[in-house]
C-alpha cells in the first residue's frame, strides 16, 4: 500500500510543522526500517529518513540528527532543522558525470530553500571526478555558512578531472559565528582566499583544519594574528603557500604563523618549503610537523609541551626552538634521521616515543647505536619496530642499558612480523656475541611493561625474558602485559620461570 493511500485520513500530515519537527527530533535510535514505517503515516515523512535512512537517490542529504529529504521533493520540516549535512553517496561505484552534476545542483537547490535564520553544523561532501564545483560555486557555499553558522563546517571537494582554472579561486568570508572550519580539497589544490573584513573576521573560531589547497602567506598571517581572537587548533595538511619576501625584501619565501591564543599546530607537506617558518605563539602547547620540511625555522613558544618532528630534516644551527625550556611532556623522533638530535635540545621528555628502523647493513646497525647511544630522560619510554634487519637481542639489550630511569616500558612490534634473523650482513657487530651482554642493564625504576602488536613472533617471548633475566635490579614489582595467544603464552611460560619480582599476563 503506498503511503497516504487507503487506511484512512493522514492525519500525521496536518500537524503543524514545528510540531512535527519536535516529535520526530525525539524519536530514540531509528534505522532504515524505522523511516519506512514512519512514511506509511504520513506523505510528509515519506520524504524524511531517519539515520541511515532510505536512499530517495544516489545524492544523499541529512538534515539534522539523522533526518534527510530529497531536493526534488523540497519539505519545509527539513528546511529548517538545525544541522544540515549534504553528502555524495559513492560508496557503491563512482558516479556518472550526470550524476555528480546533480549533486552540485541539489547542494545548491537545499541552501537555497534553507529558511531557519541559523545552521548549527554544515556538511558538504562532494563526489569524486567532478569537474563542476567551480570556485563561483564554493564561495556561494561558504557565503551562506558566513551568514547562517554558529558553529562547525565541513567541506570536502572533489579530485576534478582536470586541475582548476588558472584564476580560479575559492573565497572564505568573515564567519563571525563558526567555532570549527574544516575544509578539504582533495587532490585539487583550489587556492583559497581569506578574507578579513572588519575584525575580528573569525570571533568565535577555535578549530581551523585546512587540507590540499593553495594558500597566500601573507593573508593567513594576517588573519591569524589579528582576526582569530580564540583560534586554539590551527591544522595545515599538504598545503602550498604563495610566496612571501622576508622583512629585508629578500625573494625567500616566508611563512610566518601568528597567534597569541594557538595552543596546537600542526603541518605537513608532500614537499620540502624552499623557505623560512616563522611561528611566534606564546600559548602554543603542541608542534606537530609531518613530511614538512623547510629551510630554516625559528619558533618562539615558551609554553611548548609536545613535539612530534616527524620530518627527514632538523639542523639545530637552522631550526631554533626560541625561549621554550628543555623540558617536554611528550616526544616523538626516528632513528636514522636527524630528529634525533631534538634530544639535545630537549634532554627530559615523560613521555618519549622513538619509531626504531634498523636496515640491513653494518652501517646502519652502527648509526642505530649511535643514535641511541644517549637517549633523554624520561619516565615513560615507548619503542616502536618497524623495521629489524638485524638479531633482535643485543639491539634489545643496548636500548634496555637507556632505560634506567624509565617508570613504564612500551615495546611495540609491526603487526607484519619481522624476519627472525640472524643478520645478513658480512662482518655486522650485532653477531658479535660480546654485544649481547646485559651486565649493564639497571631497571631500578621500572613498573610496568607493556608489549604489543607483532601476532606471534618469538620476539615478545625473547623481550620478556632478557627483562626477568635481571629482576634482581627491579625494585618494585614489576608487571609485564604481553599481548599474543597460545603460542606466546607457551614460549614465555617454557623461558621464564615464576619469580615474586614480576607477575606476567599474556
Amino acid at each position: 500500500m503506498a503511503p497516504g493511500e487507503g487506511g484512512g485520513a493522514d492525519r500525521i500530515s496536518g500537524l503543524p510543522d514545528e510540531l512535527l519537527h519536535r516529535i520526530l527530533l525525539l524519536i530514540p535510535g531509528g534505522t532504515a526500517a524505522d523511516a519506512a514505517r514512519t512514511s506509511v503515516l504520513s506523505r510528509r515523512c515519506l520524504l524524511l529518513r531517519y539515520r541511515r535512512s532510505i536512499e530517495v537517490s544516489r545524492y544523499r542529504i541529512r538534515i539534522g540528527y539523522g533526518y534527510g529529504t530529497s531536493v526534488k521533493y523540497p519539505c519545509n520540516i527539513g528546511a529548517h532543522l538545525p544541522e544540515l549535512a549534504l553528502c555524495y553517496d559513492d560508496s557503491r561505484e563512482p558516479p556518472s558525470l550526470h550524476d555528480a552534476r546533480r549533486a552540485h545542483e541539489r547542494a545548491d537547490a537545499a541552501l537555497a530553500v534553507y529558511s531557519a535564520p541559523t545552521v548549527r553544523r554544515l556538511e558538504i561532501v562532494m563526489p569524486f571526478g567532478s569537474r563542476h564545483v567551480t570556485g563561483e560555486r564554493v564561495s556561494s557555499w561558504l557565503r551562506f555558512a558566513s551568514r547562517r553558522l554558529v558553529s562547525e563546517l565541513k567541506l570536502s571537494l572533489p579530485h576534478p578531472a582536470l586541475a582548476p582554472d588558472k584564476g580560479e579561486e575559492a573565497v572564505l568570508p568573515a564567519c563571525e559565528r563558526a567555532t570549527a572550519i574544516d575544509v578539504e580539497s582533495v587532490g585539487r589544490a583550489l587556492p583559497f582566499r581569506l578574507l578579513p573584513l572588519t575584525p575580528p573576521s573569525f570571533a568565535a573560531l577555535a578549530s581551523l583544519r585546512i587540507t590540499e589547497a593553495r594558500l597566500d602567506a601573507r593573508e593567513l598571517e594576517h588573519v591569524l594574528s589579528s582576526r582569530c581572537p580564540r583560534l586554539k587548533e590551527l591544522v595545515l595538511e599538504w598545503v602550498s603557500f604563495s610566496p612571501m619576501r622576508d622583512d629585508d625584501g629578500d625573494a625567500a619565501a616566508v611563512l610566518s604563523i601568528r597567534s597569541a591564543s594557538l595552543q596546537r599546530l600542526q603541518m605537513a607537506s608532500s614537499e620540502e618549503f624552499a623557505g623560512s617558518l616563522r611561528i611566534a605563539a606564546p600559548e602554543l602547547r603542541v608542534l606537530a610537523q609531518r613530511c614538512f620540511s623547510c629551510h630554516d625555522a625559528y619558533i618562539a613558544a615558551p609554553k611548548l609541551s609536545e613535539v612530534y618532528w616527524h620530518t627527514l630534516l632538523y639542523d639545530p644551527s637552522r631550526h631554533r626552538f626560541a625561549e621554550a625550556g628543555r623540558h617536554l611532556r611528550r616526544m616523538e623522533v626516528t632513528t636514522g634521521s636527524p630528529t634525533m638530535a631534538l634530544m639535545n635540545r630537549f634532554d627530559v621528555v615523560d613521555e618519549l616515543k622513538l619509531t626504531i628502523s634498523a636496515p640491513q647493513g653494518v652501517h646502519q646497525y652502527e648509526k642505530l647505536l649511535e643514535d641511541t647511544n644517549k637517549l633523554a630522560k624520561c619516565a615513560v619510554l615507548v619503542l616502536k619496530f618497524v623495521e629489524l634487519k638485524h638479531d633482535f637481542k643485543p639491539i634489545m639489550v643496548h636500548l634496555l642499558q637507556q632505560c634506567a630511569g624509565a617508570r613504564k616500558l612500551v615495546v611495540e612490534f609491526p603487526f607484519k612480523m619481522m624476519d627472525d634473523y640472524p643478520c645478513k650482513s658480512s662482518g655486522c657487530p650485532c653477531n658479535q656475541l660480546e654485544n649481547s651482554k646485559t651486565n649493564r642493564i639497571v631497571l631500578h625504576s621500572l613498573e610496568e611493561v607493556e608489549v604489543k602488536g607483532g601476532g606471534e613472533g618469538d620476539h615478545k617471548a625473547e623481550l620478556v625474558r632478557i627483562l626477568c633475566k635481571y629482576h634482581a635490579t627491579f625494585k618494585k614489582k614489576v608487571f609485564i602485559s604481553v599481548r599474543g595467544g597460545a603460542h606466546t603464552q607457551r614460549k614465555i611460560g617454557n623461558f621464564v620461570p615464576p619469580n615474586d619480582k614480576y607477575e606476567i599476563t599474556v
